[in-house]
């Protein structure tokens, strides 16, 4: 029952969050619906030619109406392969234990997809830089379709392409998508403030897409079980064929909507282009902290994934006041999911304070959550801490794609965005190989300590901001007085 406590619970924040006004967003309103708003009213008060000043609002409103365009078709693309991406997580440690492999060679299939997306990852940012972000995209839905098909046959080494695959996919995913919008939306000039609300509306509806796949994942494996649909095979393969089916369609989508491709630096070779990102780190220390935000957080976030159903477990089957001793896996996800919704609002009212100092704060309270866990066996607090942690996923994802379109260059985004997931996939994968080892109580004041490290990371991000924004102020005042 404590189940739906949650989800009403959460639901009512996020309707309140969403839809109560605030003063900030209030004044900030005229702002955020025109591009440029600010540069329209200079030249409207200080210039005399009102047809001038017409044409300028014309042509705002132009401007404005193909953004919203972009925008949603990428939102719509970008829910696809991520509807693909959430279709297949749950159920890949099901499927392969349902062929009969043994737990340590799961283990090392898991393993190697991880290893391949840290090895692969600089490889593929640079590739991408130079033959284009949307190529790119389309080749992870043919690598992501292609591993699906592999979860067809029972056969280790055929299962291991599929993993090396989707590894190759995940480093595709999680870079190339955003570089090329982030990259796109500086070309055609769009307003700055419309990034942080493209960030915001796509995480937002993703934790829609979550819950919605495993609606979707759940029928269908229903489906192939009611009629048989692959005879001798687990019926799992249906939510990996629903994940193959989403992938075609977002392909197709790819390359009938997204009319421009874009690239980095197409004169560097991969080698130069590895270099070029490495002296970046040296001469510009704000990519090498966002960097280490980045690879902090995720770190933790990927620990906290193989480890929350093993920490409310102990403690459910524990506790005496509890008659049934399995967990509701699909309402828990649900939770987490509305939590991460909840965040992601959050984030959308922040507009008060800078993303340095958002993400100072999130990964400050990310990590008393889960140092809180080896501290408690009560199955409620640590679901508490959990649904915590959570909501700071929810706030993190915006503000580390704001954090990245800020520091990180255009000509070398996608190289530099698979270089920051390297230290998260070497983590996760010897940890991966440990994790007996290591136990409960360990992993969670690892994933902890990586969040302070986030924190830190954030908080000299912010001294720098606040330095560099001091600096400008400076400036701006010293020409004035030099011109008065």
């Amino acid at each position: 029952a404590s189940y739906y406590l949650w989800v009403v619970a959460l639901l009512v924040v996020t309707l309140t969050l969403k839809y109560f006004p605030s003063s900030s967003s209030s004044s900030n309103s005229s702002s955020a619906d025109s591009p440029k708003s600010g540069e329209d009213e200079s030249l409207i008060s200080s210039s005399d030619n009102a047809s001038e000043a017409k044409a300028k609002a014309k042509e705002d409103e132009i401007l404005l109406k193909e953004f919203n365009i972009f925008q949603k078709w990428y939102i719509v693309i970008f829910l696809l392969v991520m509807l693909a991406d959430w279709m297949q997580g749950p159920y890949v440690y099901k499927l392969y234990s349902s062929y009969g492999i043994a737990t340590h060679e799961i283990a090392i299939l898991f393993v190697i997809g991880f290893g391949t997306s840290g090895i692969t990852g600089a490889i593929i940012g640079g590739l991408a830089d130079r033959f284009g972000r949307k190529n790119m995209c389309i080749l992870f839905c043919i690598f992501y379709s292609i591993s699906c098909v592999t979860k067809h046959f029972d056969n280790y080494n055929i299962l291991i392409i599929g993993r090396f695959l989707g590894g190759i996919s995940t480093s595709i995913l999680f870079s190339c998508f955003e570089s090329w919008m982030v990259t796109h939306h500086h070309f055609k000039g769009y307003p700055s403030s419309k990034l942080g609300d493209t960030f915001e509306k796509a995480w937002s509806l993703n934790s829609f897409i979550a819950i919605l796949a495993g609606i979707i994942t759940s029928y269908a494996v229903s489906y192939y079980e009611k009629y048989d649909i692959v005879k001798n095979k687990p019926y799992e393969i249906a939510a990996f064929d629903c994940s193959a089916i989403t992938l075609i369609i977002a392909l197709f989508m790819i390359n009938y909507k997204w009319k421009i491709e874009n690239y980095g630096d197409t004169n560097v070779d991969l080698k130069h282009s590895l270099i070029n990102a490495a002296n970046l780190f040296k001469e510009n220390k704000s990519i090498l902290l966002v960097g280490v935000l980045q690879s902090g957080f995720e770190s933790a976030m990927y620990l906290f994934v193989f480890m929350w159903t093993m920490a409310l477990e102990t403690t459910y089957i524990s506790d005496t006041t509890i008659e049934d001793d399995t967990i509701d896996h699909g309402m828990i996800f649900a939770v987490f999911m509305e939590a991460c919704l909840v965040g992601t609002t959050i984030s959308s009212k922040l507009t008060s304070m800078t993303t340095e100092k958002i993400a100072f704060m999130l990964c400050s309270i990310a990590a008393c959550a889960l140092l809180y866990i080896p501290h408690t066996t009560n199955y409620e607090f640590r679901l508490f801490s959990f649904i915590i942690f959570e909501c700071c996923v929810g706030i993190y994802f915006p503000t580390i794609g704001g954090l990245r379109s800020k520091y990180v260059p255009d000509n070398v985004r996608a190289t530099i965005m698979n270089i920051f997931r390297i230290p998260l996939n070497i983590i996760v994968v010897i940890v991966l190989w440990y994790i007996d080892e290591l136990g409960l109580q360990k992993v969670f004041y690892l994933a902890a300590i990586l969040l302070v490290i986030a924190a830190i990371a954030s908080y000299s991000l912010n001294i720098i901001n606040l330095s560099a924004s001091s600096s400008t102020e400076t400036t701006t005042k010293t020409k004035k007085t030099n011109g008065h």
